[in-house]
């Protein structure tokens, strides 16, 4: 029965977020899309949602993550635009680098601010305890990842640092 509900979320999520996409994503060789789902797969199981609150969290967490997508693409255009600013046969003025400097800011603070705002949206939907499982969750995969990425790089040595 549980493998019927995860495979009923994965069709309805993979669904939905093609639906969200403006632009596609440029190709990776499926290696974002297998992380996304198995970090998907594995909070149904840590938080242990029914169908409902699964279906509600997933439309929370998939809309955030478009909306922070957009802030991180902002920012990485306004990024590029401070390296233009930086060659030397630029005339940017002073105030013009000020200005960038405060957008850039500006695109930091609405990031952390649109986290802020899921969490606190996550408490009509989850207990306590399930947003607190989430937030540990997070970390702790957003970890593992880097450290098997770390690992598999040709040429690299990896210290665990724990």
């Amino acid at each position: 029965m549980n493998t019927i509900k995860i495979l009923f979320f994965l069709l309805i999520t993979v669904s939905t977020g093609f639906a969200q996409l403006d632009d596609p994503p440029p190709p990776m060789g499926g290696g974002m899309e297998k992380i996304e789902e198995l970090e998907k797969i594995k909070l149904i199981e840590v938080l242990g949602m029914d169908e409902e609150v699964m279906l509600k969290f997933f439309n929370r967490f998939n809309n955030n993550k478009t909306e922070k997508g957009k802030l991180f693409e902002e920012k990485k255009q306004l990024i590029e635009k401070m390296e233009g600013m930086l060659k030397e046969d630029s005339k940017a003025t002073e105030k013009e680098l000020n200005d960038v400097i405060e957008q850039v800011l500006n695109k930091e603070y609405e990031f952390k601010t649109k986290r802020k705002e899921f969490i606190n949206s996550l408490k009509e939907i989850l207990t306590p305890q399930q947003i607190v499982k989430f937030l540990v969750f997070e970390t702790k995969f957003k970890h593992e990842i880097r450290e098997h990425i770390f690992k598999k790089l040709p040429g690299r040595r990896f210290r665990n640092r724990r």
